[in-house]
C-alpha cells in the first residue's frame, strides 16, 4: 500500500525554501518495481501532494520537486504507461490546488530525455518552463535552489535525505484528524 511505499524513501519530504516552498524529493533508485507498480508510485505521490497542501503556506508558496533519477532502469521506464503519465500530468496541471514551482531532475540517464519527449505534448507551457534537467551539474541546481536545502549527494550541505520525515508527518496528520473526529463539539 501507500504506507509501505512511503517508508521506502521513494518520495521524501524536504525542508521549506526561503520563499516558503515545500521541497519534495523523488528517488528512482529506491523504487523496487517488483514491490510497487508505477500506479502505486503515482498514488503515493498524489497522496503525498494531497497531504502537504493542507498547509496554507504550501498552498500559497507552492512545491519544488527534486527528482533523482540516478539508478532509474529501463525496466522502470517501460513500467510507465502513457495513460498513467497523462492522468498524473492532468492531476498536477488541472486539478491540484497548489502551485508546482519547479521540477528539478538530477542524475538522469540519457533515456529520460525520451520519456520527456513523450510527455511534452501533454504539458502546458507553464509546466514545461518549470522543468529543469541538471544531470550532475550542481551549479545549475544551486542557482535555483539554495545548497542549504539540498543533501550532500546534490552538492548541498544537508547530511542526507530524511526518508522518515514524510511517513512521520503523515502519521501525525492522521493522529490529528482522528483526535478531531473523536473530540465532541461544544
Amino acid at each position: 500500500g501507500v504506507k509501505e511505499l512511503l517508508e521506502t524513501g521513494i518520495i521524501s519530504l524536504g525542508p521549506r525554501t526561503n520563499n516558503g516552498e515545500q521541497v519534495l524529493y523523488f528517488q528512482s533508485a529506491n523504487w523496487d518495481l517488483d514491490q510497487f507498480s508505477m500506479t502505486d508510485v503515482l498514488r503515493g505521490l498524489a497522496f503525498t501532494l494531497d497531504a502537504i497542501i493542507e498547509s496554507s503556506e504550501v498552498q500559497i508558496n507552492g512545491i519544488v520537486m527534486i527528482e533523482d533519477h540516478g539508478g532509474l532502469s529501463m525496466r522502470q521506464v517501460f513500467a510507465m504507461t502513457a495513460s498513467d503519465v497523462k492522468r498524473f500530468l492532468r492531476l498536477l496541471q488541472d486539478c491540484f490546488p497548489a502551485r508546482l514551482k519547479g521540477v528539478h531532475i538530477v542524475h538522469q540517464p540519457w533515456y529520460v530525455s525520451i520519456v520527456f519527449a513523450i510527455m511534452k505534448p501533454f504539458l502546458k507551457t507553464k509546466m514545461k518552463d518549470r522543468i529543469f534537467f541538471h544531470g550532475s551539474n550542481y551549479d545549475s541546481v544551486h542557482q535555483l535552489i539554495d545548497p542549504s536545502l539540498l543533501p550532500e549527494k546534490f552538492g548541498g550541505t544537508l547530511s542526507e535525505i530524511d526518508s522518515k520525515a514524510l511517513p512521520q508527518y503523515l502519521l501525525e496528520r492522521e493522529r490529528d484528524q482522528e483526535t478531531t473526529r473523536q473530540t465532541p463539539s461544544e
